[in-house]
């Protein structure tokens, strides 16, 4: 379907796709891991930091990088770290960041959200394809 809209004068046209998923993917969670946060460091790029985090049961490992101005976590901080399909329910103090898979391989999925990267590194099954929307969540655990 194809609508036109009007903003400030000017006329847009947006394609709407509907993309229908696997009635398989329980709540639409992807991959829920508790885990802690081994190291945040400043990165090459100004302003930004480098998260690593590791799975408790040290199966995954994930690599993040995040604006320091919405940094909400410390090192050793224990963490509940998630990919969902579908918006996921979340508080004020969670990251919350909606991203696009660019890249797959056996184990290691990359995401972009909003030009910051994200890669899990693990086992995995069955794996995204390339192009799916996710949301990357992040939260402490109390």
């Amino acid at each position: 379907m194809d609508r036109a809209r009007i903003y400030k004068g000017v006329t847009v046209s947006t394609d709407i796709a509907v993309i229908s998923l696997p009635r398989t993917v329980k709540a639409s969670r992807f991959i829920e891991l508790k885990s802690v946060i081994e190291k945040i460091e400043q990165s090459k790029i100004p302003r930004v930091m480098n998260l690593n985090i590791t799975s408790k049961d040290k199966k995954y490992k994930v690599f993040m990088e995040m604006h320091e101005n919405i940094v909400l976590f410390r090192e050793g901080d224990e963490v509940l770290f998630g990919i969902y399909f579908e918006k996921p329910v979340f508080k004020e103090d969670d990251f919350l960041g909606r991203g696009m898979i660019f890249k797959v391989e056996k184990d290691k999925i990359y995401i972009s959200i909003g030009g910051f990267l994200a890669v899990i590194e693990g086992k995995m099954k069955p794996l995204p394809s390339v192009g799916n929307e996710v949301y990357v969540k992040l939260s402490k655990i109390s």
